[in-house]
């Protein structure tokens, strides 16, 4: 109000070429003025996003390495238990191998416990006017072949294999009378099963 007040009296006393002059300078101050503001204006936005920026930005930076760090920590873990995993899972195959190989071994030593006890309970029990011709032991099966003085002698002989718990289907394949340096004798062939599983049987091993 006191600009314009001046600018009047300015007006009166100089007249209207002066006024004119006074008014133009007057407006391009204002202007001026006005462009300075909004400019100012203008440029406090960026300013303050700046400013904000350089306050927030190192904090989301240091949350996002927190957050990096602990990304890596679990990928790590995850990697480990991974491998952990595998090498459980490699320890079982393993360990089956074993198991397996274990089994075999040990069906196989049982087996062989087998026939060295039945070659034993032939060999006790064997007569003594009995003579063995031919033992073979073959998957599970036992075939002999002998001569006997007498049925008496091969019917005792094959009493006490059906006796043992470790033979069992004792079964005479053949029997037939032999001459041998005068004397006739009784040739057999006897056919037997191994027990696969020991029994305790009354007079037997």
């Amino acid at each position: 109000m006191i600009k314009i007040n001046l600018i009047k009296t300015a007006k009166i006393a100089a007249g209207p070429d002066a006024s004119l002059d006074a008014f133009t300078s007057f407006d391009d101050t204002a202007v001026q003025k006005q462009g300075a503001i909004r400019l100012g204006l203008f440029m406090l936005g960026p300013i303050l996003l700046f400013m904000l920026e350089g306050q927030i930005i190192p904090e989301k930076n240091a949350v996002l390495a927190k957050k990096q760090k602990v990304y890596n920590e679990l990928v790590a873990k995850n990697q480990r238990a991974k491998t952990a995993v595998d090498e459980i899972k490699k320890f079982k195959e393993d360990q089956a191998k074993l198991q397996e190989q274990i089994s075999t071994i040990e069906g196989l030593r049982k087996d062989r416990m087998r026939e060295v006890k039945v070659l034993d309970v032939v060999q006790r029990d064997i007569p003594e006017k009995m003579w063995l011709l031919k033992m073979e032991l073959r998957d599970g099966k036992l075939a002999i072949q002998g001569i006997a003085a007498t049925d008496y002698e091969l019917t005792t002989f094959m009493d006490s294999l059906s006796k043992s718990a470790y033979i069992k289907e004792v079964n005479l394949v053949r029997a037939t009378e032999k001459a041998v340096e005068g004397q006739i004798l009784k040739e057999f062939s006897i056919s037997c099963v191994m027990e696969k599983q020991e029994k305790k049987v009354g007079g037997g091993i």
